[in-house]
């Protein structure tokens, strides 16, 4: 039998859409605070919500007559027809979130305007008003909620301990911070400060959030193009974390989870990143009325953009731009002193100045010792006389097909190209002085008041990673024809992306056929002496089918691969070369976009300041 739901199951079922967990509740009514003017909010927790939930602001407040009407379902003041959708300015809009936390909570709602002589205090259990009266308060609005989900035991017992429940409460009332960071932010947790931030701007309230160290290692991202705007900073290379917690993206100050712009972001980045490194970012985009649809979510946490290629387009070129602008050196690291130490050995701690991951660093030195298995293998001569050349190798059957044998490896120090302008961000490696090699592998130069060590091996990786990159741009990659096609297990979608991204992926070196929904790969780029496997085309195919991916950005999820062939190709550490040669090293590694990385995210350069040297030797405290 088909039978009409009652009102109160109605709400309790439209509530658990909306209201997931404590940290939802906080979301929706701080989002009410904000649309409602507040210049100031204050939101108090105890038990992790659970039990108490209190939000304060110093907004127009409701008027008394309109109180009642602000608990019922799909009651709003933000929109009044379906055209209003397409040109949203508010937080919330669908007016559900004040009827769905009243559903499945005890709800108190405490409420003045400006002209108003007197507030009104409306309490309702379970959705049904159970006292209105007029009371004196200050300007604004306070909504406390008590004892959530107490009238939906399942709900209630499923919340995890308090302690989580906080910490979802204090990541979002972080991030609700950062997408409004003109509004003063207090987050109290059991009478205590988790969150406080000042209303003063976006590096303040980032400064209060993660820490002031972060805020000066901060680049300003600001972009404009296609009724489009991104503002706001993105972390140096330095402050990334393993995790994508420090991840913040907004639409017009909302707080939107999407794989399209954590994507867009790092392509952006590009090689500056450490391999399982994510930046730190705090980023804001508008776009004109209907290029974005954000009332695809019930905790509108999703949007949906109508060019989805042509925005992540727009946030890779503002980040990189950005990035591009700014010196990228991470400091020499003087660790502090330890106590329990004699003087000596604290002494020699703090000349402690390279900190490099030790994983990483033990994977390099074992692809460097590893021989090179291929047709053609690229040979480092040890005189450097003749800086890096091929040499057939016999093997024992024929090579496969090698055709539109363009690029050739450049060696170290080539001549100099007439008229070449030298430029780096700030100039780092130019009008330098090389003071010596150490180690076999790290040069030393100085510049100013400023010490650079140079790894010569990252150097030199970084630049025939850029040489492969600008010459699959340009479309001159070789290419190496396969004995025969592979076939490659794609889904239709993969299939039909390869497919209409046929022209720059032959660009890049590859080749294939199409057979209804197969695909064959008769082609595959052929980099420093080394073939990609043809089952490299099938991770791009993947790439390619993610929200807003582009040729450059799926071919980035294959680049470990080109890396690791311009790794083995780069001239290797321990290896002694002339102060001539290392000074042309050099010069080529000033003359790329980005100098400061090489392919796999590590620091070619690593500063040292006059400054760092005079505290080592306690000239200065």
């Amino acid at each position: 039998m088909i039978r009409l739901l009652n009102n109160s199951l109605i709400n309790k079922i439209a509530a658990g859409e909306v209201v997931e967990r404590p940290a939802s509740v906080v979301k929706e009514l701080i989002e009410n605070a904000m649309d409602g003017g507040a210049s100031v909010v204050t939101v108090e927790i105890e038990d992790g919500g659970s039990s108490l939930i209190r939000v304060t602001d110093n907004g127009r407040g409701i008027p008394a007559d309109e109180a009642p009407t602000a608990i019922l379902r799909h009651a709003t003041s933000k929109i009044t027809d379906i055209s209003d959708l397409e040109n949203l300015s508010t937080m919330g809009f669908r007016g559900e979130a004040l009827a769905s936390v009243a559903a499945v909570s005890r709800l108190t709602i405490i409420t003045k305007t400006a002209d108003a002589s007197a507030g009104t205090r409306l309490e309702t259990v379970a959705g049904e008003i159970v006292s209105k009266k007029a009371v004196g308060c200050a300007d604004g609005t306070t909504v406390i909620v008590r004892d959530l989900f107490h009238n939906t035991p399942v709900r209630r017992k499923f919340l995890k301990k308090p302690s989580v429940e906080t910490g979802y409460i204090e990541d979002m009332a972080r991030r609700l911070a950062l997408g409004m960071p003109h509004i003063a932010f207090r987050l109290i947790v059991s009478g205590s400060h988790a969150v406080r931030t000042s209303g003063s701007g976006l590096r303040a309230a980032i400064a209060a959030v993660y820490g002031a160290s972060v805020s000066g290692k901060l680049v300003e991202v600001a972009a404009e193009k296609n009724g489009m705007t991104l503002t706001g900073f993105a972390g140096k290379p330095e402050i990334a974390k393993p995790s994508r917690q420090q991840e913040n993206f907004f639409i017009a100050g909302r707080y939107i989870k999407s794989r399209l712009a954590s994507a867009a972001v790092a392509e952006g980045y590009g090689t500056r990143l450490m391999v399982g490194r994510f930046p730190m970012f705090a980023l804001n985009l508008t776009a004109a009325p209907g290029a974005v649809d954000i009332n695809v979510h019930p905790g509108k946490l999703e949007a949906r953009f109508e060019d989805e290629a042509g925005v992540a387009a727009f946030i890779a070129g503002a980040v990189e731009k950005a990035l591009g602008g700014v010196k990228i050196v991470p400091a020499a690291v003087v660790k502090p002193k330890p106590k329990s130490e004699s003087p000596a050995a604290e002494l020699t701690k703090e000349l402690t100045i390279i900190d490099i991951n030790k994983k990483i660093l033990s994977e390099r030195r074992e692809i460097e010792t590893k021989p090179l298995q291929t047709a053609r293998t690229l040979l480092y001569n040890e005189t450097m006389a003749g800086g890096l050349r091929f040499r057939e190798e016999v093997i024992s059957r024929e090579p496969s097909e090698i055709h539109e044998v363009i690029y050739k490896p450049a060696p170290i120090y080539p001549e100099p190209e007439p008229d070449m302008e030298l430029e780096d961000a700030e100039g780092v490696f130019r009008d330098f002085t090389i003071v010596g090699q150490v180690f076999g592998t790290y040069w030393i130069i100085e510049r100013g008041d400023s010490l650079y060590l140079i790894d010569q091996h990252a150097a030199h990786e970084k630049i025939l990673y850029d040489e492969l990159t600008a010459s699959a741009n340009a479309g001159k990659t070789v290419s190496q024809r396969l004995l025969a096609p592979v076939p490659l297990e794609l889904a239709p979608p993969e299939v039909s992306a390869l497919t209409q991204h046929r022209e720059p992926l032959e660009r890049f070196g590859y080749g294939f056929e199409r057979a209804a929904w197969r695909v064959s790969v008769t082609d595959v780029p052929f980099v420093f002496g080394n073939a990609l496997s043809p089952e490299s085309l099938a991770e791009i195919a993947a790439a390619l089918t993610e929200p807003g991916a582009s040729v450059r950005g799926a071919v980035d999820y294959n680049h470990a691969l080109i890396a690791m062939a311009a790794c083995k190709a780069a001239i290797k550490g321990d290896s002694r070369i002339s102060r001539e040669e290392a000074e042309a090293l050099i010069t080529r590694l000033s003359r790329l976009s980005n100098p400061f990385n090489c392919p796999h995210g590590r620091p070619t350069a690593i500063e040292l300041t006059k400054r760092d040297v005079e505290k080592m030797f306690k000239r200065i405290v």
